[in-house]
């Protein structure tokens, strides 16, 4: 007797226990609206850029896991907003006004990478303009990264890159976020379809609920704390004009292995008279590939080609790019 009414009132408490986390876990985003920009669309009969070897798509893999991600969202008492919920184009402009109007209290355009190197696999994410003043973004961009690693990489090597948009696109940064300035937003890179072992884990629906998860862990998390977003005041920084999409498949992107090995011989050697060639050996790997998980050995290499050629104001520009644009690569 005494033996069955602990056990009936251990499954008691026990439910009473799984009903407070459930309670708690649902009021963690409740009453938080969401905008989820599931990127691209649409574009399958004019764009041979993005899609993976086997033919699978990124903008059907943005959509599976927005829409996973929007369930798990309000199964968490949140309020989400889809951009796109089919394979349809969407305009950038129309994508940031949806989330302004919308009230959002965070964007996330969910995106998946290519390159010509087809052995990188790792996450990327871009927050608009500087570090320093978007804090918020960057704030969630770490937590993301994070929770990529335990989802979609936790046997295997854990690169990444959180980096400006104005990396990639070094004028205006992208559309989507620079329309959305002050509302925390990313974009968010998870890994590369242009992997062949990556683009066949694309496309279980497994593998994209094991994504969607990682982001609302991140965003469980972000909300636990207050976040900022200054107005942006973004000093002279060196500009870096970089291809852009298909342009950053050319072949001549496989070769930046190479170069880098290169460019580190001369100014290890320090060969001064040779650090031109050296410059544009690394000039040329940002130009195929800016957000490379090289990326920040690359700069400080930079560095000291201006350091030790006394170009005081290249080296002071460069130096500010890296402190504004690029936060954290690995």
């Amino acid at each position: 007797m005494a033996l069955n009414f602990f056990m009936k009132n251990s499954i008691t408490l026990l439910a009473v226990f799984a009903l407070t986390i459930s309670i708690s876990f649902a009021q963690s985003l409740f009453g938080k609206r969401i905008c989820i920009d599931p990127g691209h669309g649409g574009t399958a009969t004019t764009d041979a850029y993005r899609v993976g070897m086997t033919g699978e798509r990124e903008e059907w893999i943005n959509l599976r896991v927005g829409l996973l991600l929007k369930e798990l969202l309000e199964q968490a008492g949140a309020e989400v907003l889809m951009t796109r919920d089919l394979d349809v184009e969407v305009d950038l402009a129309t994508r940031a006004r949806m989330a302004k109007e919308f009230n959002s209290d965070l964007f996330i355009s969910i995106h998946h990478n290519a390159t010509a190197d087809t052995s990188a696999n790792f996450p990327i994410i871009y927050f608009h303009g500087s570090a320093k003043q978007n804090t918020a973004s960057v704030n969630f961009s770490k937590l993301l990264v994070k929770e990529f690693w335990k989802q979609m990489y936790p046997k295997r090597m854990k690169n990444y890159s959180i980096v400006s948009d104005q990396v990639i696109f070094p004028k205006g940064g992208a559309a989507v976020l620079r329309q959305t300035y002050g509302i925390p937003a990313v974009i968010a890179e998870a890994s590369f379809f242009s992997n062949p072992a990556e683009e066949q884990r694309l496309k279980s629906v497994t593998y994209n609920k094991q994504e969607a998860l990682a982001y609302l862990k991140a965003i469980q998390e972000f909300f636990k704390k207050k976040h900022s977003i200054l107005e942006k005041d973004i000093d002279d920084v060196l500009q870096i004009a970089v291809n852009q999409e298909a342009a950053r498949m050319d072949k001549s992107a496989l070769a930046w292995k190479s170069k880098l090995e290169k460019a580190s011989l001369i100014i290890q050697s320090r060969q001064v008279a040779a650090y031109p060639e050296a410059e544009a050996y690394l000039l040329g790997i940002l130009k195929s590939f800016p957000d490379n998980d090289k990326i920040h050995e690359i700069y400080q290499l930079l560095l000291l080609v201006y350091k030790d050629s006394s170009r005081t104001e290249d080296y002071i520009k460069m130096k500010n790019r890296m402190e504004h644009f690029i936060l954290h690569i690995r």
